[in-house]
């Protein structure tokens, strides 16, 4: 899958005085290739390449944040 748009909303809030953030990524993809015997053809393969391609984004992006947070201690994403 290649991404080649994206949208980013980031909501904060405070709960029980801790900052917590709603990070919400809208993305349109579109499928480069593929090596799989999925029938490309048939909608219910597309929405499970779509729900893997969106568990897949949410992985490394929370991977990504946590690493700049913990390991560097920046915040680059500015949640301040």
């Amino acid at each position: 899958m290649r991404v080649y748009n994206s949208k980013t909303n980031i909501k904060a809030n405070y709960q029980e005085g801790i900052p917590h953030f709603v990070i919400r990524v809208d993305f349109e993809s579109r499928i480069d290739a593929t090596q799989c015997k999925e029938d490309l053809t048939d909608i219910q393969a597309i929405l499970k390449l779509e729900k893997r391609t969106q568990e897949f984004v949410e992985r490394e992006l929370r991977a990504t944040i946590e690493k700049l947070q913990k390991e560097f201690q920046v915040d680059i994403f500015g949640f301040g």
